[in-house]
């Protein structure tokens, strides 16, 4: 595990540097909800007006379960609500969590984020998302988001 990490913070940093013909621009963030995959990271490629991302990290500890960490993909878009700015985001997200005793779970997330300075530019965002686990309507429930993208 702490070689994932490593190797996560590495391809993070090389990454958060780059910039395309397109304008879109790789991002890295930290954080807790649904863009880090509950306490965790995201790596993130961000335009004026949307951002895709993978994201990785841990959401519980139990001394019985053990931690429960996973991986995720998701989408965030700016232009589908016209509020006059790059502010307001709604977005989709996808995961898979795994505990210590193998048993995998697919996470889904529909969720409102605010970026304080706006999608494209580093700073802090805020939001609130559903979440639910399977779709048999199990752990049905909503995540806060708080994070700092780079």
């Amino acid at each position: 595990m702490k070689t994932l990490i490593k190797l996560c913070f590495i391809i993070s940093i090389a990454f958060s540097t780059y910039s395309s013909a397109d304008e879109d621009v790789f991002s890295v963030g930290v954080g807790v909800g649904t863009l880090y995959s509950g306490l965790g990271m995201n790596l993130s490629l961000v335009s004026e007006t949307d951002m895709k991302y993978l994201s990785g990290g841990c959401s519980s500890y139990g001394t019985t379960s053990g931690i429960t960490c996973g991986l995720g993909i998701g989408w965030i878009k700016t232009d589908l609500i016209d509020f006059g700015s790059n502010k307001h985001g709604i977005g989709l997200s996808v995961g898979v969590i795994n505990s210590k005793y193998n048993d995998s779970k697919a996470m889904y997330g529909l969720g409102y984020h605010y970026f304080f300075n706006g999608i494209d530019k580093p700073g802090t965002h805020i939001g609130l998302s559903l979440v639910s686990e399977g779709v048999h309507d199990r752990g049905n429930g909503v995540m806060i988001e708080l994070g700092y993208q780079f």
